[in-house]
């Protein structure tokens, strides 16, 4: 198992690396490369602080630098051997519900591209989320299932 919780963090720290060198682009050279944020997973973050300060910044989120350090930091801790799969399901499926939200709310409300995010334009983030987040996320739960199965990691 220990295998598998190391490559599992090295996922998560290279995701996590290229989010922050992502968000460094964004912040320095946004006016000719803003069109980036559309590799950013934590765009739904962006969207919530949008509707809580009613005010459209920049992207990215403030929140997601935070979370992208702390992502960083998990995977240093699996790689290092620490067994914090079950922490790292538990925070990736919470991190996700905002850009789902984001998602189902474009979709739903069919946005033209005047008006902000069509629906055309969320395959790039979506393709962007299966690879960063679903993934990883996957091949987590696939290491729990597995070693539950064997009865070497108990998920209670």
């Amino acid at each position: 198992m220990n295998k598998h919780l190391r490559i599992l963090g090295v996922y998560v720290a290279v995701v996590a690396v290229a989010h922050i060198c992502l968000y460094v682009v964004l912040n320095v050279l946004s006016d000719r490369f803003g069109w980036l944020f559309y590799f950013d997973t934590r765009i739904g973050f962006f969207f919530l602080e949008t509707v809580i300060k009613h005010s459209e910044g920049t992207p990215p989120a403030q929140t997601a630098w935070l979370i992208e350090i702390g992502e960083l930091i998990l995977g240093i801790f699996m790689i290092l051997g620490r067994n914090l799969l079950k922490p790292y399901v538990v925070v990736e499926s919470i991190l996700t519900i905002p850009y789902l939200l984001f998602f189902l709310l474009i979709v739903a409300v069919g946005m033209s591209a005047n008006h902000g995010f069509s629906p055309a334009e969320l395959l790039l983030p979506s393709l962007t989320v299966v690879v960063a987040c679903v993934v990883p996320l996957a091949y987590a739960f696939w290491i729990l299932w597995r070693f539950r199965a064997k009865g070497g990691l108990s998920i209670a």
